[in-house]
């Protein structure tokens, strides 16, 4: 009987060491998920929902376009409106004409168009002709990066309007790299958060990332670490280097980035 009661008092004892490991583990994974840093680790794929500039863009033509659409109508049913107004009284001066009364003759000059006046004479015309203003698109402050493609990066790297910066290891900067592009490893980066708020736009507002493209999540962390230090305008360019490649556009090597359109400005 004794041995029976140890028996089961040691089977309840692995039970609760079980059911509390079990608690613990539970509770610290639920602490560092919330506690993480929130751009990740650079060897952890986090699946974040980013922003596209090029939607931002589409979004803010197509508002314009429906207000003139309503604006349109507005103005399609005052005319309508106008002419039925016309319609009816042209109808009750003919009947009014018929019974043998006089024709309103001042509501009819009321009615009249007024005279001709002289045209204004047309604005001096400027002598100089303007510079014309580079094509590139708006970016607006926002708390998270935003991702871009392609055409939208290469305005910015034509008219000299951002600020490249590749998060790859320095060996791979060396070997090929965006002309103008600085280096910028987010493994450092993780190492000293501080390295982030060092960064020299060359006074550029916008700052646009990359790495190796597809899977890579360097140029992403890169640019979590830069809104943490309270930039507003971060683009990540998602085709990354293949992407740049495959547009047919020449590369810088060595560990220098380069020349670049705008490189000073």
């Amino acid at each position: 009987m004794a041995a029976d009661e140890r028996g089961g008092a040691l089977v309840r004892g692995v039970v609760a060491v079980v059911v509390v490991g079990m608690a613990l583990g539970v509770g610290s994974n639920a602490m560092q998920r919330a506690g993480g840093p929130r751009r990740g680790v650079a060897w952890i794929k986090q699946e974040v929902k980013l922003t596209s500039l090029e939607a931002l863009a589409h979004a803010a033509d197509a508002a314009p376009a429906d207000s003139n659409a309503a604006a349109a109508s507005d103005t399609v049913r005052a005319d309508s409106a106008a002419h039925a107004a016309s319609g009816a009284t042209a109808s009750r001066d003919t009947t009014h004409a018929k019974r043998g009364g006089k024709p309103d003759h001042a509501a009819a000059a009321a009615k009249s168009p007024a005279a001709p006046t002289s045209p204004a004479a047309p604005a001096p015309v400027a002598t100089g002709t303007p510079a014309p203003k580079p094509d590139v698109p708006t970016v607006p402050d926002s708390r998270e990066p935003l991702e871009a493609q392609y055409a939208t990066i290469k305005k910015f790297w034509d008219a000299g309007a951002a600020q490249f910066v590749d998060a790859r290891s320095p060996e791979e900067y060396a070997e090929a790299h965006i002309p103008g592009a600085v280096n910028m490893p987010f493994d450092d980066v993780f190492k000293d958060p501080g390295l982030a708020k060092k960064l020299d736009t060359h006074g550029r507002d916008v700052v646009i990332t990359y790495c190796g493209g597809g899977d890579c999540d360097l140029s992403r962390n890169l640019a979590f670490a830069l809104i943490e230090t309270g930039r507003r305008k971060v683009l990540i360019f998602m085709g990354g280097m293949p992407g740049w490649k495959e547009a047919g556009n020449a590369v810088a090597t060595g560990t220098t980035p380069g020349n670049a359109p705008g490189a000073g400005k």
